[in-house]
């Protein structure tokens, strides 16, 4: 993942504002759906993006996940990277998918496409926050 950096993401799906400050460097925004070959790093103004009707934002979803690879590659652990490919929707095959909103994440480790998951703006922690996964 770490290879190249482009802009066109921000230009292709009109969020070239949302590119203003500096944050994780192991978090990207890839330029399509369905791959990585071209990505920004993901900045503040970004990871502060709420899911609609929720108070949860990107970061709160991917720093808490349930699922270990998200959080490991949010926090530059074990050369694990994050791809997101699709901002906060609803949709998709399972009751998750079309009951909560979510991100699409893609996660590279060694730079190798490992795994898509699904980080969900659904608090399933007791105690502490953590927000559900789920990966194929």
């Amino acid at each position: 993942m770490k290879k190249r950096f482009g802009l066109a993401f921000a230009f292709a799906v009109g969020l070239s504002g949302l590119f203003a400050t500096a944050a994780p460097a192991a978090t990207y925004v890839c330029a399509s759906e369905t791959n990585c070959d071209n990505y920004t790093p993901i900045t503040a103004t970004q990871l502060a993006l709420t899911a609609p009707d929720t108070t949860i934002t990107v970061q709160m979803a991917l720093q808490q996940s349930a699922d270990d690879s998200i959080k490991n590659g949010y926090n530059s652990v074990a050369k694990t990277d994050l791809g997101i490919t699709k901002w906060w929707h609803k949709g998709g095959s399972t009751t998750l998918d079309q009951t909560y909103y979510h991100i699409t994440v893609r996660i590279y480790k060694d730079n190798k496409w490992t795994k898509t998951c699904h980080a969900y703006a659904l608090n399933i922690g007791t105690s502490t926050p953590k927000y559900q996964a789920t990966c194929q």
